[in-house]
């Protein structure tokens, strides 16, 4: 038998003895394949919803947002100067005096959510406030 075999199915062997079956699941918020798990809150006004999601490293809050919609639970947005604006979550629109608002760990961004990419363990609001309300979490 060729010895690069045999060496390899040691390899595999050890691997699979030591955990490496496991490459793929969840461990915490955080999964070997790079797959990490943030928990997405929306806060319309008469109640809160809260699903936790899992996302590639590249997808961003607004893909987080995009994964809990249902036909019963519709988000609804609008392309502004190159950027995803929230219209409508779970059927409250924005209107004159409310509009959506978004945070991380209730906290106002740094970036756009369609800019801003999750770490693991984040929580992403997305919370339908007053401007008034709004202005209190801008930094």
């Amino acid at each position: 038998m060729d010895l690069r075999i045999v060496v390899a199915a040691v390899f595999l062997f050890v691997l699979v003895a030591l955990g490496g079956a496991r490459l793929f699941q969840v461990t915490g918020s955080v999964t070997s394949a790079g797959l990490q798990q943030v928990q997405v809150v929306i806060d319309d006004g008469s109640g809160v919803y809260t699903e936790k999601v899992t996302l590639n490293p590249k997808e961003t809050a607004f893909d987080a947002l995009k994964h809990t919609v249902t036909s019963q639970n519709p988000v609804d947005y609008e392309y502004v100067s190159g950027h995803a604006s929230i219209t409508a979550i779970h059927g409250v629109r924005q209107d004159r005096d409310h509009s959506w608002i978004f945070l991380v760990n209730d906290r106002a961004a740094e970036v756009a959510h369609d800019q801003y990419c999750p770490t693991a363990g984040d929580v992403i609001k997305y919370k339908f406030a007053t401007y008034d309300e709004a202005a209190k979490y801008s930094r």
